[in-house]
């Protein structure tokens, strides 16, 4: 399966149309979805793989307390691989940002705010 996803993805994301890959909610990812995203992550390089993945974002994202600890920890195995990789003279930008509750009212002013200004119905 890892494979099949990582062939499609290099195919799909060229120079010229980077790929966009958003996940959301991986907490509730079983233990072969865990492994299929492992496996995605170790195939960002720039070389060595039959089907390497270039040219890609991939944003994963998931509730602090939730993920549990062998998702976690397939995970980021795959990013200290992939942090390795760095030192061996590939580039690849890792970055963990944490974001804490959103706030429902202020993010419903700013819609409401929105709709006003920009006429959205």
């Amino acid at each position: 399966m890892v494979r099949l996803v990582r062939t499609f993805m290099s195919c799909i994301a060229i120079p010229e149309r980077p790929l966009v890959l958003f996940i959301d909610d991986i907490q509730w990812s079983s233990a072969a979805e865990a492994s299929v995203l492992a496996g995605l992550i170790s195939s960002f390089t720039a070389r060595g793989s039959a089907s390497p993945i270039r040219n890609c974002l991939m944003i994963l994202c998931h509730r602090m307390n939730e993920l549990s600890p062998s998702t976690a920890a397939k995970i980021q195995e795959s990013v200290d691989k992939l942090q390795s990789k760095n030192e061996s003279g590939e580039n690849h930008t890792i970055a963990k940002i944490q974001v804490g509750p959103l706030q429902l009212v202020s993010l419903y002013l700013d819609i409401s705010h929105c709709r006003t200004t920009l006429k959205i119905f």
